[in-house]
């Protein structure tokens, strides 16, 4: 970007600051844009009223025809025949008054066959003296009997087919996190421009040596938000020595938001594993933090940060061979294609990771992988000076005693000008100046 541009928006950033305030503290917002955050398959949606319309009329057709078959063999001189309309069965006979006529022996070999040829359904013999009325009341006895025995096959199949989904072989647990986070989760922050302005002039007030990380920020979620896709903003690796605030944007940034912010220390050896979790098949396994955090918070843009990415190393090796190392997790989740369809090695669901807003920071950018790198936008942060670390003891102690905070951040201030100190050492002084005057005295 150019030094121009810079100064320009560093100005409207001041402006909105509006002079020396604190910064401002607006609620998050949570009831504008959303985001598939869980990729499921989509569940088999079931109608079992549709599916009984389209294949009882050819399973039933194939029942009535062994049906009328045994009513050939059995009563074949009164004209019996069943037909299949829809759904339903029902009878016509061409001589009704030889059914009634029929001795008893015909009625039971004819009871006999009905059994045999459609179990599923009763004949009961002559009802109320007529086996005509017999008939009748058996179309629908094959309708009934026959309907619901479909109707349990399809309920089964629609189970075996959810039982296959990835959800279901899941620990409990497990299963009952993805499930509550399936849907779109919401994108906390601000919904309009002019919220984004009020967050990043709050966070430039109490950061001001982090400008330009917070000047390229805060452009590119004013461009997401005006575009209607909510609060995020493209990966940042902030460099610089140790000690100057580095994380400082980082977790700034999820307090404005209101968003939960993981963060992974990449000097650890199973810094990959807490970012994208321990593979199935492994007695540990389980997601990793961001996964997690997302789960239980079912929010779609949390803030992570990787610290000190230069002092990731090679990885873990299994004994099959294979290596597991953060730069190679890192690889995945930052690229903004590979992202968009995520898989978690411990659950096995598809994640759309492309809202979580990403800050590394680093000692140092040569020992990175350049394959990192292509994938961050690197940031210089430098040493805040005496006069912005006065500010900043100013605000940590602001509910103190007007004359001492001064007095201690001119102290603090001097010290950092002749010293090499970190920020770290200031937030330790700033604590003990607490303690001095708010903790218990000995009399």
């Amino acid at each position: 970007m150019s030094d121009a541009k810079d100064d320009d928006d560093l100005s409207h950033l001041n402006a909105l600051l509006g002079g020396d305030e604190g910064p401002r503290e607006d609620p998050p917002v949570s009831g504008g844009p959303r985001h598939r955050v869980v990729l499921l398959p989509d569940a088999p949606r079931l109608d079992v009223d549709a599916e009984l319309d389209r294949v009882m009329p050819r399973f039933l057709s194939d029942i009535v025809d062994r049906v009328n078959l045994a009513l050939d063999e059995t009563v074949p001189g009164a004209g019996v025949r069943f037909l299949v309309e829809g759904r339903q069965v029902r009878v016509l006979a061409e001589a009704p008054d030889v059914l009634d006529q029929l001795p008893e022996t015909v009625v039971a070999e004819l009871s006999r066959l009905l059994t045999r040829v459609a179990p599923a359904a009763e004949f009961q013999g002559d009802y109320l003296g007529s086996l005509r009325a017999a008939l009748d009341r058996y179309g629908g006895e094959l309708t009934d009997a026959y309907t619901e025995r479909e109707r349990k096959r399809i309920l089964a199949r629609h189970v075996e087919q959810r039982r296959q989904g990835p959800v279901y072989r899941l620990k409990e647990g497990d299963r009952a996190l993805v499930e509550a986070a399936t849907g779109e989760l919401p994108l906390l922050g601000p919904t309009d421009v002019d919220g984004v302005d009020t967050l990043w002039s709050g966070i430039h007030a109490g950061a001001p040596w982090l400008q330009e990380a917070s000047v390229e920020a805060w452009r590119a979620m004013r461009h997401e938000v005006g575009e209607g896709r909510g609060a995020w903003c493209p990966p940042l690796l902030l460099t610089g020595p140790p000690g100057t605030g580095k994380t400082t944007l980082g977790r700034m940034l999820a307090a404005a938001l209101g968003a939960p912010l993981v963060e992974v220390d990449a000097g650890s050896g199973t810094a990959a594993f807490q970012l994208a979790g321990v593979e199935k098949g492994w007695g540990s396994s389980e997601p990793g933090l961001l996964v997690e955090h997302i789960l239980r918070a079912r929010v779609a843009n949390p803030v992570l940060i990787v610290n000190e990415l230069c002092r990731a190393g090679s990885g873990l090796s299994s004994s099959q061979g294979s290596r597991t190392s953060l730069s190679d997790a890192l690889l995945a989740l930052l690229d903004r294609g590979s992202c968009r369809r995520w898989r978690c090695p411990a659950l096995r669901v598809d994640f759309d990771l492309s809202r979580v807003t990403w800050f590394l920071t680093a000692n140092r950018s040569d020992t990175i992988d350049p394959a990192l790198l292509s994938r961050v936008r690197t940031v210089q942060v430098p040493k805040p000076t005496p006069a912005q670390v006065a500010v900043l003891v100013r605000r940590q102690l602001g509910d103190l005693d007007e004359d001492l905070v001064d007095h201690a951040a001119d102290v603090i201030a001097e010290a950092w000008a002749g010293r090499v100190m970190t920020l770290r050492q200031v937030d330790a002084m700033c604590t003990r100046v607490r303690r001095a005057v708010t903790g218990p005295r000995l009399h």
